[in-house]
């Protein structure tokens, strides 16, 4: 159910949006019953029209955590908003009593570089990475994007610059290679299941919450094509809010083919079926992270050490566009990239360009030949 005259019951709080002078404002009233929301925002609105102005009483930090917490189901998953509480309560705590306006770019460095002279919490309690603070100051832009839609802020107050990084190359699996690894993966996988979720994530370049979240509705195997997305309480919907159909590799259908078969041909559900809800029943997928043992393991068995899911994912967007001539604006469609850097970002990161080397050295045609500098 979406906003009545401005208004949302979320879990115990009712919400509001609206727009003020063109400004999207958005938030929690803080009330619990209906009419003493309705009041709450006949004055907020009253106090607008007087000021000219869309800025509320200044929340403490601790006090926009919690708000955005109620709201931030609909976009985010639990395990989201529950590491967004952990990170912000451990490496924040002493920002979450200061008021919005008080939280400047002093304190946010300040509060950057203690979490990187301190210890972590791992195996071995190593120190923080300049990744993690990276990760730590965008949990904090996060909560400021979210103040400017509410109205509390017009802007950030603190300007941090991310820390410069050095990226190593991470492993992918090359067209060539792609026979070895599904031998590994014959040999190693014990369950089904595992099995034909790696085969769509490496042969479709899906993620592994698409392969787990695939249906048989959205597969048609007479035309070997597929439809991209997962169901939400009866709703389509995908990541990027588009849905994209592919065209599915003769070697996949063939697959799909023989578990829809042993299935007794299905004509709706999930393809790959995880536990069963403990209150409604409902058939549910199979949680994140489901795959990354067994990528892991078959990895490592064809010399690939360090690969994960969405390495498959990587593997198959450079085997496009690298050994396949796929152009970038194509390749980022089938993915379902929203911005075609995302697309190239995943090309950059290849660990091995021996074979375009190799191409470049029959292309200049001097391969194998010394060119000698005559001596002064």
């Amino acid at each position: 159910m979406g906003y009545l005259n401005g208004l949302k019951l979320v879990v115990e709080k009712y919400h509001y949006r609206f727009k003020h002078n063109g400004q999207l404002l958005r938030g929690s009233t803080g009330c619990s019953t209906l009419p003493d929301a309705q009041k709450w925002l006949t004055r907020y609105r009253a106090k607008l029209a007087f000021e000219g102005v869309g800025i509320r009483e200044m929340p403490t930090l601790r006090q926009l955590l919690v708000e955005w917490a109620e709201t931030a189901g609909a976009t985010n998953k639990p395990d989201q908003i529950k590491a967004m509480k952990a990170a912000l309560h451990t490496h924040c705590k002493h920002l979450l009593a200061l008021t919005l306006d008080q939280i400047t770019t002093e304190r946010v460095q300040a509060t950057l570089l203690l979490y990187l002279t301190s210890k972590g919490c791992g195996p071995g309690r190593q120190g923080h990475t300049k990744g993690g603070a990276n990760a730590l100051r965008l949990r904090l832009n996060t909560l400021m994007g979210y103040a400017i839609r509410c109205g509390y802020l017009t802007k950030k107050p603190y300007e941090v610059k991310k820390f410069k990084t050095q990226r190593s190359p991470r492993p992918v699996v090359r067209a060539a290679k792609t026979k070895d690894y599904l031998d590994a993966l014959e040999r190693l996988a014990r369950s089904e299941d595992r099995k034909l979720a790696v085969v769509l994530m490496l042969g479709l370049g899906l993620r592994e919450s698409e392969a787990l979240g695939l249906r048989w509705e959205f597969i048609d195997l007479e035309h070997g094509s597929l439809t991209v997305g997962r169901l939400e309480d009866g709703a389509f919907t995908t990541k990027g809010g588009e849905a994209r159909r592919i065209k599915v590799l003769s070697w996949v259908i063939e697959r799909l083919r023989k578990r829809w078969e042993a299935d007794k041909k299905p004509k709706h559900g999930l393809v790959l079926p995880g536990p069963k809800d403990e209150v409604t029943g409902e058939v549910l997928p199979h949680s994140p992270g489901y795959t990354r043992p067994l990528v892991k393991r078959v990895g490592a068995a064809v010399g690939l050490l360090g690969l994960t899911p969405h390495r498959l994912r990587a593997s198959f967007v450079t085997s496009l566009v690298l050994e396949a001539g796929v152009p970038l604006p194509q390749a980022q469609r089938m993915v379902g990239h929203k911005h075609i850097t995302t697309t190239m970002g995943y090309i950059a990161e290849i660990e091995d360009h021996g074979d375009a080397m190799a191409d470049l050295e029959r292309l200049q045609g001097i391969a194998n030949t010394l060119i000698a500098t005559p001596c002064r």
